[in-house]
């Protein structure tokens, strides 16, 4: 069995269709296809080596808190 991952960061599936980039939308029409669940608290790329969620290995998205300080919350 053969597998490819491929991995788009910030990407989704309409500006794949939307540009010119026919090696990658050739796969797409031949090969099968899974959408990805998006779990907006989870680093995915990290989650994606990992195996394992950011409640284990404490990597979440952050964002300004927006309260005067410069900490930062995870969102």
């Amino acid at each position: 069995m053969k597998l490819l991952v491929i991995g788009l960061d910030g990407m989704d599936r309409r500006l794949v269709d939307h540009f010119d980039m026919p090696f990658l939308q050739g796969l797409l029409k031949r090969l099968a296809v899974l959408p990805v669940k998006e779990d907006l608290w989870s680093r995915g790329w990290t989650k994606m080596l990992s195996g394992a969620p950011g409640t284990v290995t404490g990597a979440f998205y952050e964002q300004p808190a927006l309260d005067g300080t410069p900490r930062f919350t995870q969102s």
